[in-house]
C-alpha cells in the first residue's frame, strides 16, 4: 500500500501568512506554555502536525481555533519563531468560508 502525503494546506497557509509549518519539529514548547491548552481538543503542536499531514478537516473543525486566547505565548516559545497565532487566524478564516463552517 502506497502512502501519499499532500502539503496543500501547509502551502495555502504559507501563501496567506508566510509561516512555514514544516519548521515545527514537535518540541511541544508551544503547548506546554499555553494557558488554555487544557481546554483544547488539539494542543497547538497537534494542530501543527495536522496541518503538516494535510488533515484539513481536522484542523478546520478543531475547537482549538475558537478557544485560543490569542496571547501569543506559543509564538514566543517556538524555537523556530513560527507564529502559531497567525496560523490560527488563517485557519479561522478558512473555516468560516469552508463548505462546512465550524460554529
Amino acid at each position: 500500500m502506497q502512502t501519499t502525503l499532500s502539503s496543500d494546506l501547509a502551502n495555502q497557509i504559507r501563501r496567506q501568512c508566510g509561516e512555514n509549518v514544516f519548521l515545527c519539529y514537535q518540541c511541544q514548547k508551544c503547548s506546554s506554555g499555553c494557558p488554555v491548552a487544557e481546554y483544547f481538543d488539539l494542543a497547538p503542536n497537534q494542530l501543527m502536525r495536522a496541518i503538516q499531514l494535510d488533515r484539513k478537516d481536522m484542523a478546520l473543525k478543531s475547537k482549538t481555533l475558537w478557544l485560543c486566547a490569542m496571547c501569543e505565548t506559543c509564538a514566543v516559545r517556538c524555537p523556530h519563531d513560527i507564529n502559531i497565532t497567525k496560523i490560527m487566524d488563517i485557519l479561522k478564516i478558512m473555516g468560516k468560508y469552508s463548505a462546512n463552517p465550524v460554529l
